[in-house]
């Protein structure tokens, strides 16, 4: 009776210091599970971004914007016809000579145009209201820039150099304005009182293609790029795609020599390599991928320690008590169990307070987070089974030395 009225005032004086111990148990399970769902769904959107299509072929190809003196090739739009057709003229002729010298360089297996025009409103139909429509001016036939992209046609064909008003349509507008129907050969054109009254027809549908993961596609149409009627539209920069038979890196000296000879007074131009733009379009996403990892990571193995660390004082403190039970006839697997439904306690509780405080945190994350919810069930069942193994690993080896008690050595103890 002394004996176990001495054991029981030990268990009580201690039971302050036991409850602290269990609660940064249970603080640094939930800080874990944290993390570690913070983790999970930054890994899961990484993973969805990687898999999105990006409608073209991204290897091998240089995407290049130049920036030409638009200034010299023409006037004013006051300026009378004339004068605008020599514009046009001089602008064809150097594009052809750009076309010539990039196609002629070695291993360029072919040299695309594209230059973003307007956003203008245009009528579909016989829809009441006129739909505000972004179009792009893109190469024909050898200067195609969808050839040289490899964008999947899904309808007609694609634009030639008589299709002064032919259009080709994005997947995303032919859905948009003519959705369950077959776009090509449907038209446009710009609403009544409109400078251009032109009407386009469309001659096929593209792909969506995306230069950025990040990006969303919008609805485009795209017109022939030499088409005269529309010089006269607001100029940007100029775009050009470069396919090679190997790395494109390799021909920035020469490209930038060639452009540089075309046109003395151009400003510098900007190569991106098609393939590291896509990659680099996540990089943000990868980050905050990496850190969380980490802090997951490092979190998780502080938890395991600390459960560890607990449940083994607590066994060294609890030895007295487990020889009385033993001697009094307890079984090993009774006192496994015993240890074991310790460390299950606390880590319920902890992954309690985790999963509510992760269902609140984790909304921080939504702007960097691409198709999938702040609360997503797979990676919170992912992180709690996790979590859970780790957990119970790390409380077995504790429990495990508790069935070792000798029950005359813990008899005897202090």
């Amino acid at each position: 009776m002394e004996t176990l009225k001495q054991a029981g005032n030990n268990s009580t004086s201690g039971g302050g210091r036991r409850r602290y111990r269990g609660n940064l148990v249970i603080l640094e399970v939930a800080l874990t599970l944290v993390l570690l769902a913070g983790a999970g769904l930054m890994v899961h959107s990484v993973i969805r971004l990687l898999r999105v299509n990006p409608g073209f072929d991204p290897n091998n190809l240089l995407y290049i914007k130049v920036w030409l003196p638009w200034e010299r090739y023409e006037h004013d739009a006051g300026l009378n016809k004339s004068h605008a057709t020599s514009a046009d003229q001089t602008c064809d002729a150097l594009f052809a000579d750009m076309h010539e010298r990039l196609a002629s360089l070695p291993g360029v297996t072919g040299v695309g145009f594209m230059r973003v025009m307007s956003s203008e409103d245009y009528q579909i139909d016989s829809r009441t209201s006129p739909e505000e429509l972004p179009c792009l001016a893109c190469g024909v036939e050898d200067w195609d820039v969808f050839r040289v992209m490899r964008v999947p046609l899904l309808a007609g064909r694609y634009l030639e150099r008589s299709d002064v008003h032919g259009a080709l349509v994005n997947e995303s507008l032919a859905r948009r304005c003519w959705p369950g129907q077959n776009a090509v050969g449907k038209q446009f054109r710009r609403p009544p009182g409109a400078s251009d009254p032109a009407v386009y027809e469309v001659v096929g549908v593209v792909s969506d293609f995306l230069g950025r993961y990040d990006e969303q596609q919008e609805p485009q149409f795209y017109v022939p790029y030499r088409s005269s009627t529309h010089w006269n539209r607001p100029r940007y920069f100029q775009a050009m795609f470069v396919r090679t038979q190997n790395d494109p890196s390799k021909l920035i000296p020469l490209i930038r020599k060639e452009l540089k000879a075309v046109e003395p007074a151009m400003k510098a131009p900007m190569f991106i390599r098609a393939r590291q733009a896509i990659e680099e379009s996540v990089q943000v996403q990868r980050t905050y991928m990496v850190y969380l990892m980490v802090f997951a990571g490092a979190a998780l193995l502080l938890s395991a320690i600390g459960l560890y660390g607990v449940l083994s004082y607590s066994v060294a403190r609890r030895t007295r008590e487990i020889g009385i039970c033993m001697a009094l006839g307890a079984k090993r697997r009774n006192v496994f169990y015993l240890v074991l439904r310790e460390a299950v306690y606390l880590v319920a509780v902890g992954m309690l307070v985790g999963i509510v405080a992760a269902f609140w945190l984790t909304r921080l994350l939504r702007s960097q987070l691409f198709e999938i919810s702040p609360t997503d069930p797979v990676v919170f069942i992912g992180v709690i089974l996790v979590l859970t193994t780790v957990a119970m690993v790390a409380s077995v080896v504790p429990a495990f030395r508790a069935t070792r008690v000798d029950p005359m050595v813990a008899l005897r103890y202090e």
